[in-house]
Parts: structure tokens; C-alpha cells; sequence
């Protein structure tokens, strides 16, 4: 893809890192860098510096999305589903809708593992 480049997963790691520092909403509403453990996912970052970015699992499993700017949800996801993002969770609230607008539906929903908090909400296309 034009928009996105393949890189490693050090290099993924590193962005989101930077990102997840400099802006409250990445940090919140994101896997913490430290916590990305899959060797197998192909990582793709746009920009440069990368300001967005977003991985996907050897099952289509869509993870780690990140956007700096504003506005860019519709261009991850369509480059994230042509390349070969086809299941993701995520949760209860805006989200959902989003991920609908690109194809996804919901396949089964759990309780949040947080009394009160949003419930998790898996999707396929």
C-alpha cells in the first residue's frame, strides 16, 4: 500500500511508543507498546515520523491501531483490510459503528473485565 509501509515489529513497537508518550488519548485507548508480544504479525506504520500505524495478526486479527491525526480512521481501516484484516475486538461505544461502516459485524460480546466498564465486543468481516 502507498499510504502504509510493512516494517518490524521494533520499529512498529518504537512509533507507537513515541505516540503513546505524546498524546493522553493514543496512551488511553491503546495496547501498551510493552505489551506487544506477537513476533508473526506483519506491523505497518504511515508517515514519518509514523504517526499512525496498526498490525495485523497470521489470522487477519486486526490489532494496536493508532492515529496522532485526527480524521485518519477511514484510511487505516481500508488499508488494513486490504491488507488482510478481517477480525478485531474492540470496545462497546463509537467503535463499533466505525468498525461496521467498514464491513464488520458483530460476532459475540463479553463483560468488560472492569465492573462498569464497556463491554469487549468482537467483530468479523
Amino acid at each position: 500500500m502507498k499510504d502504509f509501509r510493512k516494517v518490524s515489529k521494533n520499529e512498529f513497537i518504537e512509533a507507537l511508543k513515541f505516540v503513546q508518550e505524546n498524546y493522553k488519548v493514543i496512551r488511553d485507548n491503546t495496547t501498551a507498546w510493552n505489551e506487544i508480544k506477537d513476533d508473526t504479525a506483519s506491523y505497518y506504520l504511515s508517515g514519518n515520523p509514523a504517526f499512525m500505524g496498526f498490525a495485523v495478526s497470521l489470522s487477519g486479527e486486526l490489532t494496536s491501531v493508532f492515529s496522532a491525526i485526527k480524521g485518519n480512521g477511514d484510511k487505516i481501516l481500508s488499508n488494513a483490510v486490504i491488507l488482510g484484516a478481517n477480525n478485531l475486538d474492540c470496545f462497546d461505544g463509537y467503535l463499533v459503528s466505525f468498525y461496521e461502516r467498514h464491513g464488520f459485524k458483530e460476532v459475540r460480546r463479553e463483560a468488560n473485565w472492569t465492573a462498569g466498564a464497556a463491554d469487549v465486543v468482537f467483530m468479523e468481516r
